[in-house]
C-alpha cells in the first residue's frame, strides 16, 4: 500500500513558458517568412520527480506554423526530470473567407504526457491584418 501511494504521487510534471502566447495584430501583406509570422519559442519544463513521454496531441494547423511538424498528433519522446523541450510556432494563415480578418482568432496547442498534470494547453491569440501601403 506504501509503494502505491508513493507512485501516485510522484512523477513528471510539465509547465510551459509562455503558457500562452498573445501575437497581437500579425500584417499578412508581407510574404510570409519561413517558420511563419513571428515565430515564439515555447519551453516545455519537466518540473516533476520522474520522466515523461511527450506527445504533441493537437494544434491548429490551418492557422499556425510549428516548427517541424505538420500534422499531429507527433511523438515527441521523453523528457527526463529537469530538462526542456522547445517547440517553435508561428502565425501562419487565416481564413479571408470566413470573415476572419481584422477579428480576433483563438486557440490553443495541446501537449499530452505520461506526467500528472496532462494535458497541457498552451493558449494563443492574434489578429489578422492586411496594412496597405
Amino acid at each position: 500500500m506504501f509503494v502505491y501511494l508513493f507512485l501516485a504521487c510522484g512523477g513528471g510534471e510539465l509547465k510551459a513558458f509562455p503558457s500562452s502566447i498573445e501575437w497581437g495584430e500579425v500584417d499578412f501583406r508581407p510574404a510570409m517568412p519561413d517558420g511563419g509570422y513571428s515565430p515564439q519559442t515555447i519551453d516545455i519544463n519537466n518540473t516533476g520527480t520522474g520522466s515523461v513521454e511527450l506527445i504533441l496531441q493537437d494544434f491548429d494547423a490551418d492557422h499556425l506554423c510549428m516548427q517541424g511538424f505538420g500534422s499531429t498528433p507527433e511523438n515527441l519522446g521523453e523528457l527526463e526530470e529537469g530538462q526542456t523541450y522547445t517547440l517553435v510556432a508561428g502565425v501562419c494563415n487565416y481564413i479571408e473567407e470566413q470573415g476572419e480578418r481584422d477579428t480576433e482568432i483563438t486557440g490553443q496547442i495541446e501537449i499530452q504526457h505520461s506526467g500528472q498534470n496532462s494535458p497541457l494547453f498552451i493558449e494563443w491569440s492574434f489578429t489578422p491584418i492586411f496594412i496597405l501601403e
